[in-house]
């Protein structure tokens, strides 16, 4: 699952510039930063949100209540302090926030299952470099495409207008 998500968010998070003036036009041009930087911490969230489950298993909920405990702490004065700065403050308070609960949560459930964190961390290189490959060849390609997206939506919509009429 995280082999697909990673990349998929992080791609997404690339391109947001490109797809939600298409989508929604361009009266959401703002929202492309938010989206962007939002899509870059949830895999973050979907890796600890794994982790439940197994604490439940065996019976550990102190572990998951002292784990949101320090989200808790954590994230509520970063969204107090990103308020100030807008929605684009909220989605880096988020980041930022998260990226910090991500490493202290992740620690203690590597401690609490008897795993070494260095270990925990290598399983998880190989899906966060298929995510980095796929944010920097979106963002390669977005790049590269740029001045011709116009000209390749046209002889997409010229083609498909075509074909409908035929």
């Amino acid at each position: 699952m995280l082999l697909v998500m990673i990349p998929l968010f992080w791609g997404l998070s690339a391109c947001s510039y490109t797809i939600i003036p298409i989508i929604f036009g361009e009266k959401w041009t703002d929202a492309c930063l938010v989206l962007s930087v939002y899509c870059l911490s949830i895999p973050l969230k979907l890796i600890l949100e794994l982790v439940g489950p197994v604490f439940k298993a065996i019976g550990d909920v102190n572990t998951l209540i002292t784990n949101t405990f320090i989200n808790i702490v954590i994230m509520l004065p970063s969204f107090v302090i990103g308020s100030f700065w807008g929605p684009v403050g909220l989605a880096l308070s988020w980041l930022v926030g998260f990226s910090l609960v991500f490493l202290i949560v992740s620690n203690r459930i590597c401690t609490r299952l008897n795993i070494s964190t260095a270990s925990f961390y290598l399983s998880l290189a190989f899906i966060m470099t298929s995510g980095i490959i796929m944010l920097v060849s979106v963002l390669f390609t977005t790049e590269l495409l740029e001045n011709h997206i116009n000209l390749l939506l046209f002889c997409l919509l010229y083609t498909s207008d075509a074909a409908d009429e035929e």
